[in-house]
């Protein structure tokens, strides 16, 4: 569809993008995010209401009538639809930034030390809040209702102290206290959607299923008995069982997953003794686990992963704790959205533009959480000009603002192409 009016507001929403860059905020103290979106959101003539604590909800009344949000399963809420209102669909955008010190030189460069908005969460939620400036001043209103979801705390956040060889730990994750307090209620499909700079920008990327891999920690404690380096008969030395352990975890990934399932464990840290001449008492190791089959992941590997661990430092005379911790479920794309976003967003944007992906990635989102409970689609959003673009989560991550006016064209046509 034409919408004339987005190079006109891409001033204002690429300026709130920046404002977003320069003060980040981590998960459950965006504070001053959430003002700020407020703010934009109120000038273009949403009422806004907070929702999971630092978390936004505003929402759009299209041709169909009155919002939808509020309504419980009688008045249809997802899985339990009726046919007495319009339909609705949701945008969501996560909101939190890292705790990364940023090293990008922008005029806009983080000015919160040791913060920075390096998974792109900035341009998310201007994204998002740009698709809402563009339907407020469009006179051809979608047929349904559309929603904004400004979710924070998806990387996670602050929480108690805990010992995570014996506790699992916090799982708590902006999507649960969104979804808690109603803010998909009464949405027919919800979109969210993540930069990506394996694709350059102005192009979109679909997943035909699992738009990224569900997570799972694993924390193991390995306690010997220390010695002298020279006397290494008289310990049970707990640097080579956990050399054994660390090998063992591969096995698990080349003899006990299928191959055409996707699965990686990587060993990510590991800490034991602090001299030379000294074989000490424990090591301890953390490791992520991640998998695309949720029964797999939830199950199958942690009864595989916390067997070889036990019987490997068993066998050894050392003692173990361990935790195995599931912390997202894969985030799987409603086939049916799939097919219907890639349609949309090729009359949008042009068919060479929109790219059906064929490798699964194994990062993790706790967009997951909303399939759960209402169907899902999870776009990524290409972000890469002709330099070369740095990883998501690097210090020098920048994106190209290029990104944004092509994510906003087709969400907007998609509303209303979904909405009809």
């Amino acid at each position: 569809m034409d919408i004339p009016n987005i190079d006109a507001l891409m001033p204002e929403i690429t300026g709130l993008r920046r404002t977003l860059h320069a003060t980040p905020e981590l998960g459950w103290e965006e504070h001053q995010t959430q003002a700020t979106l407020a703010a934009f959101l109120k000038k273009h003539g949403y009422e806004v209401r907070p929702a999971a604590g630092t978390g936004l909800v505003a929402e759009f009344a299209g041709a169909g009538g009155a919002g939808t949000e509020g309504r419980g399963p009688e008045g249809g809420a997802a899985g339990g639809l009726t046919t007495d209102r319009p339909r609705a669909i949701g945008f969501r955008a996560d909101i939190d930034a890292l705790a990364v010190t940023e090293e990008t030189g922008l005029p806009f460069q983080s000015t919160i030390p040791g913060m920075m908005h390096a998974c792109g969460h900035d341009m998310h939620a201007a994204i998002v809040a740009g698709v809402a400036a563009v339907l407020s001043t469009l006179a051809k209103k979608p047929a349904g209702n559309v929603r904004f979801l400004f979710q924070p705390a998806e990387e996670g956040g602050k929480s108690r102290p805990y010992d995570r060889f014996t506790e699992p730990g916090p799982t708590e994750r902006g999507a649960k206290d969104m979804i808690a307090a109603g803010a998909v209620d009464g949405l027919d499909a919800l979109v969210g959607l993540h930069l990506w700079p394996e694709l350059p920008a102005g192009a979109l990327g679909v997943d035909p299923r699992i738009a990224m891999g569900g997570s799972a920690y694993l924390h193991v404690r390995i306690m010997g008995s220390g010695a002298h380096g020279a006397t290494p008969h008289l310990a049970v030395d707990p640097i080579p069982v956990a050399a054994a352990v660390i090998q063992g975890l591969q096995t698990i990934v080349s003899r006990k997953n299928n191959p055409a399932n996707p699965f990686v464990i990587s060993v990510c840290t590991i800490h034991g003794g602090s001299l030379a001449a000294a074989i000490p008492d424990k090591v301890e190791m953390s490791a992520t686990v991640r998998c695309g089959d949720p029964d797999f992941l939830e199950t199958k590997a942690r009864e595989h992963v916390e067997r070889m661990v036990r019987h490997t430092v068993e066998a050894a005379g050392a003692r173990v704790q361990m935790m195995y911790s599931l912390r997202n479920p894969p985030t799987l794309n409603d086939q049916q959205l799939v097919q219907d976003f890639i349609s949309s967003a090729a009359d949008s944007l042009g068919a060479e533009k929109v790219v059906l992906l064929d490798k699964v990635s194994m990062t993790a989102e706790d967009f997951s959480y909303y399939g759960k409970v209402v169907p899902s689609l999870y776009i990524k959003v290409g972000v890469s000009d002709a330099a070369q673009t740095e990883p998501l989560h690097s210090q020098r991550f920048d994106p190209s603002e290029k990104a944004i006016p092509a994510a906003i064209k087709a969400l907007v046509g998609f509303a209303y192409d979904f909405l009809r």
